[in-house]
């Protein structure tokens, strides 16, 4: 995914990174070193980057800072987290989440 010149993609040892579209040197990376075969695609709205790994966690992360905002335990691997107005939506296991 690319939002004002930076390339946000997650890799399969659960981590997500943040990289320069112009020089591609990398701005962050928030790694949680994972051996799962899970993981999703970043999303973004509002400066967060929303984003799920196979630890069965959905985490919000500063685009600026690469740094935790905050995290919620599905229970299960959570699909993309697709954010809206109000919520960030997910599925995971058979359950469709909706947090504020």
């Amino acid at each position: 995914m690319i939002s004002d010149e930076t390339i946000y993609f997650s890799s399969k040892n659960g981590a997500v990174h943040a990289v320069d579209a112009g020089t591609l040197k990398k701005l962050w990376s928030f790694e949680r070193n994972i051996k799962s075969k899970w993981f999703s695609y970043p999303s973004i709205a509002d400066s967060v980057l929303y984003w799920s790994s196979g630890d069965s966690h959905v985490y919000a992360i500063s685009l600026q800072s690469g740094m935790i905002l905050w995290k919620f335990d599905a229970g299960a691997p959570a699909g993309t987290p697709v954010p809206n107005e109000e919520k960030v939506l997910f599925c995971a296991g058979n359950s469709l989440f909706a947090l504020e």
